[in-house]
């Protein structure tokens, strides 16, 4: 339903013990084989499990090796912990792993971004997604966070190294809070703390020193000690989200800023309503006042003054850095009350693309991260159209 946003993969096979196995005389030959065995195709693999009991075997460890130098990280780690015998069958787990990476891949190559990237800035490794089955899922996202802060709201000013910073190679991601915080590593050294559902930066991690050349702050004091919370709590067996941090009106018609009515309605276990409401959430994440995120500390109330042009002429805040909580506020106007992947004719909009119905007006929103491309009054901007390959209405060209 989301143009790069992949489903973390069904349960995986459940391993066998390898039948038949060799003599013991000749199993003290089995590793090396499996180690040469490895580097053939699965055709010339088949036909020399066919030669001997021994080489049968020593196929069937080759996929141990392909996992080890192709799927190494903490996924495989967890799966050795399960099944730790060099007995198993690991060809099923093998296959698994092989088909989500050419599936993620073959959806990256038909997006808008491959058509942006002629070298795609990502270690090849993150294809894999070694450590956790949603890292390529969070440095695709990454990027498009990237790119639309570098061509919808000129976050580079004009400067002659945005290009050069647009381009740099990420090279991992970690969760640090799940669901919610990651962290993204860049080949220039930088480290960014990321929120999962927009990918939007909230800083850098404290012990990071920030570079120049990206104009981003150190983790700011509310969202240092929200993390320290968390990790606390995760520790401890419970914690509150991020979401119960956000503050909206009229707390008796919308949920997190997203109409109750419209929720209800849209309860289902389809798998498409389960799509609207993630990218619900992602567009309230994505439109919270600036000050939620970067910037100076402010508080829910002072944020909210903000948002309907109200001065505030009370005195500062008095409240060291250590006692700083964190505040997201969502205005009014980007209340939703519904999401829509098809055009008020009932045609299909393109695969990156989402229609948001808020109080005042509709807007067109990439499904990944929830940020506006778009009006109704003004359709899709133009340059968003070709970069994506859609009309101003959000149809998609292909499909005219």
């Amino acid at each position: 339903m989301a143009n790069l946003d992949f489903e973390t993969s069904p349960t995986l096979p459940i391993l066998q013990r390898i039948t038949l196995p060799p003599s013991i005389s000749q199993r003290r030959h089995v590793n090396q084989w499996a180690v040469i065995l490895s580097g053939l195709s699965d055709t010339e693999r088949g036909a020399c499990a066919l030669a001997s009991r021994m080489l049968r075997y020593a196929v069937y460890l080759s996929a141990g090796e392909i996992l080890r130098r192709k799927y190494a990280g903490r996924r495989l780690e967890s799966q050795e912990l399960i099944f730790p015998a060099p007995i198993i069958n690991w060809w099923p787990y093998l296959r698994a792993r092989q088909k989500e990476w050419a599936d993620r891949l073959d959806a990256y190559k038909s997006s808008f971004l491959a058509r942006f990237y002629t070298e795609l800035p990502i270690d090849g490794r993150l294809w894999a997604s070694p450590d956790n089955e949603k890292q390529i899922t969070i440095v695709l996202r990454f990027l498009q966070t990237r790119l639309w802060s570098a061509l919808s709201i000129g976050s580079f000013s004009g400067r002659s190294d945005a290009l050069d910073w647009l381009h740099t190679k990420v090279i991992d991601a970690s969760e640090v809070i799940p669901g919610e915080i990651w962290v993204v590593c860049t080949s220039t050294g930088e480290e960014f703390y990321v929120l999962e559902a927009t990918c939007e930066v909230i800083g850098h991690p404290p012990a990071v020193k920030p570079r120049s050349t990206t104009g981003t702050a150190s983790l700011r004091a509310d969202w240092s000690n929200y993390v320290a919370e968390q990790v606390s709590q995760l520790a401890a067996g419970s914690r509150r989200s991020l979401l119960s941090r956000m503050r909206w009106a009229n707390e008796a018609e919308y949920d997190h800023g997203v109409s109750r009515h419209w929720l209800s309605k849209t309860s289902s276990s389809d798998v498409q309503d389960a799509w609207i409401h993630r990218v619900a959430e992602r567009y309230t994440l994505a439109c919270i006042v600036s000050n939620s995120v970067s910037g100076g500390w402010k508080s829910s109330i002072q944020m909210a003054q903000d948002a309907v042009g109200l001065v505030d002429t009370g005195p500062p805040p008095n409240r060291s850095e250590e006692k700083q909580l964190l505040n997201l506020f969502l205005p009014a106007i980007h209340h939703v009350e519904s999401v829509h992947f098809t055009t008020n004719k009932g045609k299909p909009l393109h695969p990156a693309v989402a229609v948001i119905q808020t109080p005042a007006r509709e807007y067109y929103v990439l499904r990944d991260n929830g940020m506006q491309i778009g009006c109704e009054e003004d359709g899709i901007v133009e340059m968003w159209c070709r970069l994506l390959g859609c009309e101003a209405t959000g149809e998609g060209i292909a499909d005219k």
